[in-house]
């Protein structure tokens, strides 16, 4: 274990908290900041020592009424522009000319007015949000920012709020989104119709705070009752049992800590903190490839934010350092206390797996060839072996009984999936014999006797 210490900070005042920092690579560092009087955006340097010597002038925000009230997410969409989200709807910064007084360059509603709670954005210009419930719905909405027009909306696949949701990092069709329903819904963007859109719905059985894809088809998915699985994705036409995930219970014994911030899984990364009995937040080295965590290897930022929690941290490792942002309206740099000390992580996804987005890319060549992978809106299965053997408590009654439960459900579920497109199948049948049928009688009324 290391230990970190605090280099510099940048405190936004009393009754402020800090959201989100995110790194826009031709600027610096965007800190959404909340307080009294609404919601602001702020640029901090990449240069940890210009923060330390910044004598204060950067309280002063680019934006200053981002939104009315808050900001409950943000993201970088490329090097100059960053999206925010919340009760006014999804807005669009071009730092090019926001950091002179100008406007938002894009701003997005939806029909309901929902507020968004959620947003990313992937590499094909797309940005998607997920949305508070309103009377039925709870929304998963896409735009494509080149054309500033949606391209595709989910309304019916969640019934509570839509907190979390992520794009694949290899494959730009390939959507997530958690909820309060306790539901992971997978989605293949390209597909407009959102029952033949939704490739596969995981319910973890509890509220979902994080969800994100993983190497080799699998997903990893944390609850707000900090309670932790990885799923691996089904394949419908298989009649090969589904595998069962790899359950980590409520991590917050076993990792020594009161939460989960974030999952920071390019950087090998998950962020966990204390701020009950005592202060302080960890990061904890997490390989996307085997899901094991190495809790010998923890980096300790000592102190934290204190009795406040911490809700942003951006690794900067060019500069070797940590930026977190927290509830006590403070931004804090953090370096290692001796040279010697890393923060690269043992294995980050993006430099040891290019397996995974050809796993469930879609290539649009082969596509064209008919030798496509996803044929009908439907990832190919690949089938995967863990190098690394897991020990298992001894199960009780109640856990087998459990077990048994969720072996019945995963069955049912697979069964309404092939009944609800059998159905479909039997549906457009009908329809098209229907219309021969019609086809036959006009062409019938029109022969010569």
């Amino acid at each position: 274990m290391s230990i970190v210490q605090a280099f510099a900070q940048q405190s936004f005042g009393d009754g402020a908290y800090v959201v989100d920092i995110v790194p826009v690579i031709s600027h610096g560092i965007v800190a959404s900041v909340t307080d009294n009087s609404g919601a602001s955006l702020h640029l901090l340097p990449f240069d940890p020592m210009a923060l330390k010597t910044s004598s204060g002038n950067l309280l002063k925000p680019f934006v200053k009424t981002a939104n009315s009230s808050n900001i409950n997410a943000i993201t970088s969409v490329n090097e100059n522009v960053v999206a925010i989200c919340g009760d006014q709807g999804l807005k669009l910064y071009d730092l090019r000319t926001s950091l002179s007084g100008g406007a938002a360059v894009h701003q997005f509603t939806i029909e309901s007015n929902a507020e968004m709670l959620c947003l990313a954005s992937n590499q094909d210009n797309k940005i998607a949000v997920g949305t508070q419930l309103v009377s039925a719905d709870a929304g998963v909405v896409l735009w494509d920012i080149r054309t500033a027009k949606q391209s595709v909306a989910y309304i019916d696949s969640h019934s509570d709020d839509v907190t979390d949701i992520s794009f694949h990092p290899h494959d730009n069709t390939a959507l997530l989104s958690g909820s309060v329903d306790g539901l992971v819904n997978i989605y293949n963007t390209a597909i407009a119709d959102e029952d033949e859109a939704v490739f596969q719905v995981i319910n973890h059985g509890a509220s979902i705070h994080k969800a994100r894809f993983l190497p080799d088809n699998r997903i990893l998915a944390l609850s707000h009752m900090e309670t932790m699985s990885i799923y691996t994705l089904a394949n419908p036409d298989s009649e090969e049992p589904d595998v069962k995930p790899l359950e980590f219970g409520d991590i917050r014994q076993s990792w020594d800590c009161d939460y989960i911030a974030d999952l920071l899984l390019s950087d090998g990364y998950i962020g966990a903190g204390s701020n009950s009995e005592k202060h302080e937040f960890k990061l904890i080295p997490f390989n996307s490839n085997s899901g094991q965590v190495d809790l010998s290897n923890v980096i300790t930022l000592g102190g934290a934010h204190g009795e406040e929690v911490v809700r942003a941290i951006h690794i900067n490792h060019q500069a070797q350092c940590v930026y977190t942002g927290g509830e006590d309206g403070i931004v804090r740099v953090w370096r290692p206390q001796d040279s010697g000390n890393s923060l690269a992580a043992a294995e980050p996804w993006q430099n040891v797996s290019d397996q995974a987005g050809e796993a469930m890319a879609v290539d649009d060549e082969s596509e064209k060839s008919g030798d496509s992978a996803t044929k009908g809106g439907e990832w190919e299965q690949v089938e995967t072996k863990h190098k690394h053997k897991h020990k298992h408590k001894s199960k009780d009654k109640h856990s087998k009984s459990k077990e048994k439960d969720e072996d019945e459900a995963r069955k049912l579920e697979k069964k309404a999936r092939k009944e609800k497109k059998r159905a479909k199948e039997e549906a457009k049948s009908k329809k098209e014999s229907s219309k021969h049928s019609k086809d036959r009688k006009e062409q019938a009324r029109y022969q010569p006797y």
